[in-house]
């Protein structure tokens, strides 16, 4: 059977990007926050699709100083 997951790859950075911010948010970060969940009730029934018996190969990539952004 295939399974449905509903990990959020697309939300993965701009909510981990938020997260920073938890303990002094400012106005900016609350609309942009307000944005993510305005687009979360937009797209519930978005997700993975994994099929049974296919291969699945994983690739990532990082830059280890994150490019000297002080933020990330």
């Amino acid at each position: 059977p295939n399974i449905v997951d509903k990990t959020r790859l697309d939300l993965s950075y701009p909510i981990g990007l938020r997260c920073q911010f938890m303990q002094k948010p400012t106005k900016t970060h609350m609309d942009c926050v307000h944005h993510i969940l305005q687009y979360i009730n937009r797209t519930l029934d978005c997700g993975l699709l994994y099929k049974n018996g296919g291969i699945l190969q994983l690739h990532g990539y990082t830059n280890a100083d994150w490019a000297e952004d002080a933020i990330d």
